[in-house]
């Protein structure tokens, strides 16, 4: 999915950019183990605040709880989390990465895979 990024101002080539996107797994991949090691990159160019990882249940991706947030940037790809499913229903799930910046400019990226 792509990701979705609105600036306030202006942006030009020295302007920051978020640097976000999930690693593994793929999109659409059915998990069948647990714990789900999530890999990926949540940074930014410069002015970086914090990164959040969410996840939904279903279809109606209504809440949101963190899996993980943390103020060090991984703008290299690395391991984002180690999930354990154990408890969690058969059935698809969206995880939700979003990077802030110190101004409150905000990417997110969804991955959807199937428990």
């Amino acid at each position: 999915d792509p990701v979705f990024f609105m600036p306030d101002t202006i942006c030009d080539e020295n302007s920051p950019r978020p640097i976000l996107g999930f690693t593994d797994p793929p999109e659409g991949a059915t998990i069948s183990s647990s714990p789900l090691e999530i890999f990926g990159r949540a940074g930014a160019t410069d002015e970086f605040k914090d990164w959040i990882l969410e996840y939904s249940i279903g279809s109606s991706l209504g809440y949101w709880p963190d899996l993980a947030q943390t103020n060090n940037p991984a703008n290299e790809p690395e391991r984002l989390y180690s999930w354990d499913l154990e408890g969690l229903p058969n059935g698809p799930v969206t995880l939700r990465l979003s990077t802030r910046s110190q101004r409150g400019g905000k990417a997110i990226v969804e991955l959807h895979l199937n428990l």
